[in-house]
């Protein structure tokens, strides 16, 4: 808790002094961190960063994702939106289902779930900043077979429940996702069902001891727990050259841009941030 207060007192400087001046990472390089480059320093979160081009101007918060409603990162969001006024608004993961109120949102979505209560409330447009699956699914299919990245995302999936405290059952929830992952091109085949993911997994990951133990650390692009950890860095490079082109692209045409991902995507694309807008 020390760390993140410390960094929470330096993010509620005065709006007047840039966000910029609060990285760490500050690189001219003009392209995606690697995750070498990224394990040699330090980071905070939030991970702040405000970058102008001609009339258009970005606040890019690099978030712990958190479904706690008294994370201090919530009134941080808060004032950054109220103060900043955007003209759109950007979130990780899609665009969420809408909150009934500030803590509701929080606890049921994280920090993407407030921004999204946020944009409605200010009538704001707001898109998700992933791209499309089936470009996703495409681009990673060069790295790893269709059973082994279908794996991946729905125990991914199966952590991300974990985390957000879902109320549903756990087995519907992860029965729903195989059949919605199946109806994307290329992800037709096992697993498919409950049944088949339990041997895909037994075959796949025999370390993880069954389906339901999986936990964000074996997702996670600089781990090392298994080949899901390198698979997320080849998705994760893909995620963050999308997101990169789409704030670049709404700051160039003098868009008043506001976004929250997780901290590391902030920091590891600031240099090709500061390379694009002009």
């Amino acid at each position: 808790m020390k760390r993140i207060s410390m960094s929470i007192a330096r993010c509620f400087l005065p709006l007047c002094v840039p966000l910029c001046l609060l990285s760490c990472a500050f690189d001219r390089g003009g392209r995606i961190m690697t995750y070498d480059q990224y394990a040699q320093r330090h980071y905070y979160d939030p991970y702040l960063l405000q970058l102008h081009s001609g009339e258009g101007s970005l606040i890019y918060v690099g978030a712990a994702h958190s479904v706690d409603p008294a994370h201090p990162q919530v009134a941080l969001i808060e004032k950054l939106w109220h103060d900043f006024k955007p003209t759109v608004a950007f979130t990780e993961g899609g665009v969420w289902s809408l909150g009934d109120s500030v803590e509701d949102a929080v606890i049921r979505f994280g920090e993407e779930g407030l921004v999204r209560f946020l944009a409605e409330g200010d009538s704001i447009p707001i898109h998700s900043l992933e791209p499309e699956i089936a470009d996703e699914v495409k681009r990673a299919c060069r790295q790893v077979s269709s059973d082994r990245l279908k794996v991946h995302y729905v125990l991914r999936q199966v952590a991300q429940f974990h985390r957000m405290n879902k109320a549903d059952s756990l087995e519907a929830y992860t029965q729903k996702f195989l059949e919605s992952l199946s109806s994307i091109p290329g992800l037709e085949g096992p697993p498919r069902n409950l049944l088949e993911l339990e041997n895909s997994v037994s075959a796949l990951l025999p370390e993880l001891n069954g389906w339901r133990n999986a936990s964000s650390k074996w997702f996670s692009p600089v781990g090392s727990m298994a080949w899901t950890n390198d698979l997320a860095k080849v998705i994760s490079r893909f995620r963050d050259e999308h997101m990169v082109e789409a704030l670049a692209r709404e700051v160039n045409n003098g868009q008043q841009v506001f976004a929250v991902v997780g901290f590391s995507h902030v920091v590891m694309q600031e240099p090709a941030l500061r390379g694009k807008l002009r």
